[in-house]
């Protein structure tokens, strides 16, 4: 790099946005001149043996070209010191242009011989950082210089084959172009202001656009053309647990579930709207997809990512405000009759005179009075359960609170009847504490009833683990009895479903209501060694939407 360029880059870090259109041309103008100071020093010197130019008085032209050399290169040092001002800069040079650009077509013989178009360069270059009135001003000035050289030629030195025509076309043509140059160099300043001011409006939009996509709850996942990784937001990251920097990364090398969606969906398969899960304890998603682009050039692929959680939250809320409306009808239009009967059954089980068939047939009436009420009541309290309120649970806190009062309710051996395990000292959880007491008390009391443990072994096993791809944790309600058949698996969460002739098939209805209010999801899995196995799967803490 030669260090003429190494002092312009440097220049260039010192140049404030307005210095572009002011100082910088300038200093770029000056090593112009310095080069044409160069070529016409040469010129003079060595013109004859080149034969570069033809009768040129060589004496005048080597003073006025190696003065005009030594103006530029001072030139470049007053940018440099930028004394004198910016201005009185740029009228002195440019007056220094227009003198020694006729002496040099002096030197030549006139506007016919050609140098008189440096003059027209050397105006345009001018007429690009001053103002209208002073581009007026020198174009004149120098149209009036080129026609008294003209008249200085003609009159005093007595040369008559020099054209006057030739230097009025010469005037004019320095007037229109430095005129069409000014006003051609404003619009494309106006332009040029625009394009920044667009740019900048576009780039700031860009990244309003990049800041809301990352803040929004709904995984976003943008991909280009390749089905490449383009954009992802926080929520999609914790969503598909991934780690670490995927742009550019192939949609089936970060979620092979996701990227077979994206398939069917470009396919029209209708597999494409189905949900899938990242991994194996991550949640449920449901992916919608939106091309990028136009028919004719299609750029890429928008997918959101929908939390079913989320959504069965809301609509949990929603199922739970209806049937709030809907008890307040079953309370008055059964419970009243139910009480009816009831009561009717009591006294006529009190009559003197019945046969022990007829009172058996009371106790019929009696016992299936009480458990239309317990379902009655069933309903009443999960509908009365109104909004969940999440807060911050130590788990292994608040689970080893909880099993010494189930214990001490249900006169079970602590160290002995329920085992519990944890994989971390510290879990936090989201739920809220009342529910999640309803849901683990319920699940703990069948599991009680059901469980037949070996001599000496726990009835119940309470294990506490983190699934960190997913960054949920999760609690496992074990017991040991004979478990869930494959048949009965899908409706063991329905409401009204039970084997039992005392029981409403309620509890895991509203155990699953309960953690869905909560983010949370209820699943059943069978256990290793036998029996069944409850799992809890708490929301990420990460990503807690607030309740609804």
């Amino acid at each position: 790099m030669s260090s003429s360029s190494f002092e312009a880059e440097s220049y260039d870090h010192l140049l404030k946005p307005a210095d572009l259109t002011t100082w910088k041309p300038l200093w770029y103008f000056n090593y112009y001149r310095i080069a044409l100071g160069c070529i016409f020093v040469l010129m003079a010197l060595y013109g004859d043996e080149l034969k570069l130019r033809g009768d040129v008085n060589s004496p005048l032209l080597f003073t006025v070209s190696l003065f005009y050399l030594l103006v530029g290169i001072i030139a470049v040092f007053s940018v440099l010191k930028r004394w004198p001002d910016f201005t009185g800069q740029v009228y002195t040079l440019t007056v220094i242009d227009i003198l020694f650009i006729t002496f040099i077509m002096h030197a030549a013989g006139g506007a016919g011989s050609g140098w008189g178009v440096l003059l027209v360069v050397a105006m345009a270059g001018s007429s690009l950082i001053m103002s209208l009135r002073a581009v007026l001003f020198f174009a004149l000035f120098a149209s009036m210089i080129v026609l008294g050289e003209q008249f200085y030629t003609q009159t005093l030195i007595f040369q008559p084959n020099t054209s006057l025509a030739q230097s009025g076309m010469l005037a004019l043509v320095i007037l229109v172009v430095s005129l069409s140059i000014h006003l051609l160099a404003n619009k494309l300043r106006e332009s040029e202001a625009l394009a920044a001011e667009r740019g900048s409006d576009l780039a700031n939009m860009v990244q309003l656009t990049r800041y809301v996509i990352k803040q929004m709850q709904t995984g976003i996942v943008v991909l280009n053309r390749l089905d490449q990784v383009h954009l992802v937001n926080e929520s999609a990251r914790h969503q598909l647990g991934l780690k670490g920097d995927v742009e550019g990364v192939a949609l089936i090398a970060v979620c092979s579930e996701l990227s077979s969606r994206l398939s069917a969906w470009k396919t029209g398969r209708p597999s494409a709207k189905s949900t899938f899960r990242a991994s194996e304890m991550s949640i449920d998603l449901l992916p919608h997809f939106a091309r990028l682009g136009t028919d004719h050039k299609i750029s890429g692929t928008l997918i959101f990512l929908e939390d079913i959680a989320a959504m069965a939250q809301q609509a949990q809320q929603l199922k739970l405000a209806s049937l709030g409306q809907l008890t307040a009808s079953i309370a008055h239009e059964i419970r009243n009759p139910l009480g009816a009967i009831s009561h009717a059954g009591q006294l006529l089980a009190e009559a003197p005179d019945l046969s022990q068939s007829d009172l058996r047939l009371t106790e019929i009436i009696r016992k299936h009075a009480l458990r239309v009420n317990t379902i009655v009541e069933n309903i009443l309290q999960l509908s009365r359960s109104g909004q969940s309120q999440p807060v911050q649970i130590n788990l292994r806190d608040w689970l080893v609170q909880f099993v010494d009062e189930f214990c001490s309710d249900q006169h079970l051996d602590r160290t002995q009847d329920i085992a519990t395990t944890f994989e971390l000292k510290t879990i936090i959880v989201h739920f809220d504490t009342t529910q999640l007491y309803q849901v683990v008390w319920n699940i703990c009391h069948n599991g009680l009833r059901y469980s037949q443990p070996g001599e000496g072994a726990a009835k119940l096993e309470l294990r506490v683990g983190f699934t960190r791809k997913s960054h949920r944790a999760y609690l496992d309600i074990i017991d040991f009895g004979p478990g869930i058949s494959t048949e009965e698996i899908e409706r063991v969460f329905e409401p009204f479903f039970t084997k039992e002739t005392e029981g409403t098939g309620l509890g895991l209805y509203i155990a699953r209501g309960l953690c869905e209010a909560n983010q949370a999801r209820l699943n059943y899995l069978p256990a290793i060694n036998g029996g069944s196995c409850f799992r809890i799967t708490f929301a990420d803490t990460r990503r807690v939407l607030p309740g609804i």
